[in-house]
């Protein structure tokens, strides 16, 4: 708890229909930045979505079309995201980085879960992999704030292990300039890809040994 997070990404729908259903789900769940019994103060799914430190934006007929994190501390909302899944449009999804990478919390109309392109394995699939290299080369130009951005640590963090993996699946680099930028970054980046089995001589020349796992 309390590493530091950011939100990137998204997609989030869940109907006005629900918000009872998903509110009663929600009103009894606790954690760490939500006490006991604090939520029993909250008229509606809003306020508690609040609490745990997530605005939703709602629509002209109700309905929540998305959800936007304001927390810069990561905490255990997992639970709440899980306690109101079966109200939340299957495919809705969060997409966040953090001092311990990158992940997504994906609605699957039943629960919700956390999910990470980096523990990914090839598999002889096309159309998989062309998915997962789409996403991790977004995730990459995301963190690098694109040709002229000036990341901060966490971000370049974040960026270089997209990067990572990416070779790590023998998969396209599909921006030039991000991989100029890397190769361009401070010795933190460089170090960060070395200590992960790539070798400074082979970072951009698609010769490097394979990366350990992430």
């Amino acid at each position: 708890m309390g590493s530091r997070i950011s939100q990137i990404g998204g997609s989030f729908f869940l109907p006005a229909a629900k918000h009872k259903d998903a509110f009663q789900a929600a009103q009894p769940i606790y954690g760490s930045y939500v006490e006991e019994g604090s939520t029993r103060n909250c008229f509606n799914l809003l306020e508690i979505l609040s609490l745990w430190g997530y605005r939703a934006t709602v629509d002209t007929e109700g309905n929540f079309v998305k959800l936007q994190c304001t927390n810069e501390k990561l905490g255990d909302e997992h639970k709440v995201f899980v306690a109101i899944a079966p109200y939340v449009r299957a495919g809705s999804y969060l997409e966040m980085t953090g001092d311990h990478g990158w992940w997504r919390w994906m609605w699957n109309g039943i629960t919700c879960v956390e999910e990470s392109p980096y523990d990914s394995k090839p598999k002889p699939n096309a159309a998989t992999d062309k998915g997962v290299g789409k996403l991790l080369n977004s995730i990459l130009v995301t963190c690098l704030g694109g040709p002229g951005g000036d990341p901060d640590e966490h971000h370049l963090t974040a960026a270089a292990k997209a990067f990572v993996a990416l070779k790590k699946l023998g998969l396209p680099i599909t921006n030039e300039w991000a991989e100029s930028s890397l190769r361009g970054r401070n010795t933190y980046v460089i170090d960060f890809l070395e200590a992960e089995g790539l070798s400074k001589s082979g970072l951009f020349d698609g010769t490097a040994a394979t990366p350990r796992s992430l």
